[in-house]
Parts: structure tokens; sequence; C-alpha cells
């Protein structure tokens, strides 16, 4: 990992032949995990979708996670809980409210 907190890949980038020249071929891959990141799975396609925007948006050819790709961008600070922790915590206080525990 980086210091921008995205893997560079493009050391390994490998060239391909098109139309009687070589291409470099690159890859910008945005990763998410649930439950950190999403709680369904169209949540966890967006994230990681997120994540992948971000890293094209810094040059492509890296990896980024979701966490990695907000917190960089400003969008939250990574040192409390995410989003997702956030919403996990309410929803298992609800749940503990109903059970009466």
């Amino acid at each position: 990992i980086s210091s921008s907190g995205s893997t560079d890949v493009s050391s390994s980038s490998p060239t391909a032949p098109a139309g009687g020249k070589h291409v470099r071929i690159t890859a910008s891959i945005g990763v998410a995990s649930i439950p950190h990141d999403a709680l369904s799975e169209d949540a966890l396609v967006d994230a990681a979708d997120r994540a992948a925007y971000f890293v094209k948006s810094r040059g492509g050819d890296a990896v980024a996670t979701a966490a990695e790709s907000l917190s960089i961008a400003g969008r939250f600070e990574p040192t409390g809980p995410t989003p997702v922790e956030s919403e996990t915590s309410a929803m298992e206080d609800l749940l503990d409210a109903v059970a009466g525990d």
C-alpha cells in the first residue's frame, strides 16, 4: 500500500498486441466487504464501484478499499466508527430492545 492508500500495480502492467501495436493493460480495482463497508449486496457493489472510480480519478492502475477511498477523499474520519458500523450498532440496540434484553 502506498502513502496514498492504494496499491500501485503499474510496474506489473502487461502489454498485449492490438492492431499491430502493443498496448498497456491496466486495472483500477475497488474492494469492499460486508459488514464493514455495506450491509446489502447492492450497497456492497456500490462501495466497491466508488473505490474503483476513486482509483481511476487518481491515475488508475491500482487497488483501493472502499474505506481507504472515503478516508482519503475526506468523507469520514477513520478514527471513529464507519457509517456501516454505526448503523449495525443501532440495529443491534433495536433488536435487543425488541427482544427485551
